[in-house]
């Protein structure tokens, strides 16, 4: 799956207030909590920041990371997490009712 088949590593999903490893070991998935990860300006944050309600639709495969970081300009990846990002939350056939 795009050259990550055998792929093991960490990616940390800050959603500000929480946050969470995926712990990828040759596409065995495994998830963790991180706590609280500071995004703040200057900070390290995580690999992937951006706000729940945008992880939800990257997640879902509702939107691609490229149309969230157009809409939500608090989203944010680091470049070296990017290709990854966009690996494991492809675009799909999806339809999110959300409340109103």
């Amino acid at each position: 799956a795009g050259g990550y088949g055998n792929y093991t590593g960490k990616l940390c999903i800050n959603l500000y207030r929480s946050a969470f490893w995926l712990q990828i070991d040759r596409g065995q998935v495994r998830v963790e909590s991180a706590g609280f990860v500071d995004a703040s300006l200057g900070a390290s944050g995580g690999d992937l920041n951006l706000p729940p309600a945008a992880f939800v639709r990257l997640l879902l495969g509702y939107r691609t990371l490229d149309t969230l970081t157009d809409a939500w300009p608090d989203v944010r990846v680091k470049s070296a997490a990017r290709d990854l990002v966009t690996v494991l939350f492809p675009l799909l056939a999806a339809h999110i009712l959300m409340p109103y």
